[in-house]
């Protein structure tokens, strides 16, 4: 994956960003990053989608609560646990 990175200093609302890095991807990345965005506003239905640290994102009660990135051989997932909200926010 081309990396999103170059988006984090843009002043476009975060959903365009999200949308402009998903659309980097190659379709069946794509794909499968689409199914992981889908599955975490299924599971957190409040959250509302960010962008950090150069990745798609989403927020609950207004602080991080999880990233999600495709890279080139893999995609990732960062939980962001109560332990490191506490440590960190």
């Amino acid at each position: 994956m081309k990396s999103c990175s170059p988006l984090k200093h843009s002043a476009k609302h975060p959903s365009v960003q999200v949308q402009t890095c998903l659309a980097a991807l190659p379709a069946d990345t794509r794909r499968h990053v689409q199914k992981l965005r889908e599955a975490i506003r299924a599971a957190a239905p409040g959250a509302i989608e960010s962008f950090g640290y150069g990745m798609p994102a989403f927020s609950l009660g207004g602080k991080p609560f999880v990233w999600y990135a495709a890279w080139k051989h893999h995609s990732s997932f960062y939980p962001i646990s109560q332990m490191t909200t506490r440590a960190h926010v």
